[in-house]
């Protein structure tokens, strides 16, 4: 009997641990997979997601950042509060010093936390320190991570601290080999909504041309491929449906179509973002930078030095 027992809490728990991994997939279907990196991101998330209050995600665009987020928010115990994505942009209107917005309850995530100018990292910072009145969770993807910012005076330490305290390193496709065909026929049946045709088949030369190709541009990258095929193949795609998908999207549309929208934002905060932009591509080098940016290096500090002269983290608390 005791065997019996044994084997019955086993099998509980396991459909519980089941259960919880096909929740995460609901609203997460890109972490899905059978690769080592995949099974321990899902495994990560149902780990911390009762229990976090902050974190950051750290990893390559296009990794799956905001599927990990809306999976952190699926699994918390207030999973039924919003879930508020928000942009650098959105984040300037909202968390301005002389006019923050409260989020109020719910589940707040940051899609570039690294564009974020110094009032906006004011704002949050303060909305953070409330944070005990509010039953407020935050998810921050930082990218390739806030080092160079704070190297160069761009990004507040004490705010950087708050978002790196519990951190998750997002896994690039080169570590998913395993999971590109289903995530690419994932991608696919995503496309093929609002189609009256079902989603082309994968052949299996069309699957080994997924696993030899780098993806450097990620989940983004795959798909567009994936959006073009379906808008110009039927049938079985082989290899040279792939090649030909990705020689059509390589010069297309980056991430975030709304970059090209017109933003109503004071100049100064346009000339933040780029500093800050190409500091990120020097890995924080003010050297290199300021070659790349035309300019003597002591132009570029003095530039800093303006950018970071108003610092009204002093007035956020």
């Amino acid at each position: 009997m005791r065997n019996a027992d044994q084997v019955v809490v086993f099998n509980s728990n396991r459909a519980l641990q089941e259960q919880k991994q096909e929740r995460v997939l609901t609203v997460a279907p890109l972490l899905a997979g059978s690769s080592d990196a995949a099974t321990q991101l899902r495994a990560q998330v149902r780990r911390i997601a009762p229990y976090f209050h902050v974190a950051s995600l750290a990893g390559a665009p296009g990794s799956g950042e905001e599927q990990v987020a809306r999976a952190l928010h699926e699994c918390c115990p207030h999973r039924d509060r919003t879930f508020h994505l928000l942009t650098a942009a959105d984040a300037e209107r909202r968390f301005a010093i002389n006019r923050l917005q409260p989020v109020g309850e719910g589940f707040l995530y940051l899609a570039d936390t690294e564009h974020l100018s110094t009032t906006a990292q004011a704002g949050l910072l303060r909305l953070m320190r409330e944070r005990a009145h509010r039953p407020l969770r935050l998810v921050a993807y930082t990218g390739k991570g806030l080092k160079p910012l704070l190297s160069a005076g761009l990004f507040n330490p004490e705010l950087a601290n708050l978002l790196g305290a519990l951190s998750i390193t997002l896994p690039p496709l080169t570590e998913r080999k395993a999971d590109l065909g289903l995530l690419f026929q994932t991608l696919l049946d995503e496309a093929a909504r609002g189609h009256i045709t079902r989603p082309p088949f994968l052949s299996e030369e069309f699957l080994q041309a997924l696993t030899e190709q780098e993806w450097p541009g990620n989940l983004y990258q795959m798909r567009r491929a994936a959006t073009w095929l379906m808008d110009s193949r039927t049938g079985t795609l082989q290899a040279a449906d792939l090649a030909a998908a990705l020689e059509a999207t390589g010069r297309s549309k980056p991430r975030d179509e709304s970059q090209h929208q017109t933003r109503m934002i004071p100049l100064d905060h346009v000339v933040q973002e780029h500093i800050r932009s190409v500091l990120m591509a020097c890995n924080g080098n003010k050297l290199r930078a300021a070659e790349v940016l035309g300019i003597s290096r002591s132009t570029l500090y003095r530039m800093l030095d303006s950018v970071s002269s108003y610092n009204p983290f002093q007035m956020a608390g």
